[in-house]
């Protein structure tokens, strides 16, 4: 019989975030219908630092190359042992956690991609990892992971995530239609709360000149052509979630209007409603508009704190 679990690819690297991450999972994903593999890259010394044992000058420190090599082993299996009990204490069945570790031959990220072919439904990475010189705004592997691997969705888990409640930004796009498609698939929970939120920036018409091309009233009757344009597209979003599985008093829909940066204005809505995590689609409506919410995508990695933002393709 065909395992018809959700299969995440759960990219750790002993760091404290890459624990949360394995956190985030036990308390996001469905235990019943999700397998998870806790991906290790290993960094190991080149072998030529190991010639430094056949000089008595540098004896030393051949021996203290591999004293580390030994340390940072035993302190990851310890780091893989604790995050499958999280996952098994946490209902995950014992056989439905693996762990596969193997060396580096890429790149740590383009080695994850690489493991990610084989038939995953996810990669989830923490936002930030061990390195002691980190990318000033987001972990360099996350990073790579989200402008390279585009045909999954990539998870990015910052902080510590509050479990069941959702965000999913919503344009009316074919990438938003698959972030909640992405969400009805791998996130479904009659217990969750779930947000269908769309953002409608203003036209600052009071800065065109000459004023008289537009008056204010023109502002108002074409937000509420907006609204009105994107409410059936919204219905239909949230029929498809409770079609799902999430529970209907649960779905809420919005339409948020005067907001400037639709980043910020998704990030603030979240933390103000408590939504852990922020559900984005990569595409746009157009080629312009995938451009640019490519942008919202990158602005949102980088303010949401305590969440998890993931980017659906």
């Amino acid at each position: 019989m065909k395992d018809t679990r959700n299969k995440i690819l759960l990219a750790v690297d002993g760091s404290d975030q890459a624990l949360e991450a394995v956190r985030y999972v036990s308390q996001v994903l469905p235990h019943q219908r999700t397998k998870v593999v806790l991906f290790h890259v290993k960094i190991e010394a080149p072998e030529s630092f190991l010639d430094l044992g056949k000089t008595k000058e540098f004896g030393a420190k051949a021996t203290a190359v591999r004293a580390w090599m030994a340390g940072r082993e035993s302190v990851m299996k310890k780091f893989l042992d604790k995050a499958q009990k999280i996952l098994v204490n946490a209902g995950f069945s014992s056989n439905a956690v693996t762990v596969k570790a193997q060396s580096k031959k890429k790149g740590i990220a383009r080695d994850i991609l690489r493991e990610s072919l084989k038939d995953f439904g996810a990669v989830v990475v923490g936002r930030t990892g061990t390195s002691k010189v980190k990318d000033f705004v987001i972990g360099s592997v996350a990073n790579k992971l989200v402008g390279k691997l585009h045909h999954l969705p990539v998870v990015v888990v910052e902080g510590r995530p509050s479990p069941k409640k959702i965000l999913v930004a919503f344009d009316g796009s074919e990438g938003a239609l698959m972030a909640v498609d992405c969400a009805d698939s791998l996130l479904v929970d009659p217990d969750c709360q779930v947000a269908l939120r769309h953002i409608i920036r203003p036209l600052d018409i009071e800065k065109i000149e000459p004023d008289e091309l537009f008056a204010l009233k023109d502002e108002e009757e074409w937000l509420e052509t907006m609204k009105r344009e994107i409410d059936p597209a919204m219905e239909e979003a949230k029929d498809r979630m409770i079609n799902a599985g999430f529970t209907s008093s649960r779905v809420t829909t919005k339409i948020i209007s005067g907001k400037r940066s639709r980043a910020k204005a998704l990030v603030e809505e979240a933390k103000d409603g408590g939504y852990g995590t922020i559900v984005m689609g990569r595409r746009g409506l157009s080629a312009v508009q995938e451009f640019f919410m490519g942008r919202v995508t990158t602005k949102v990695l980088h303010m949401a704190d305590n969440m998890a933002v993931w980017i659906v393709s």
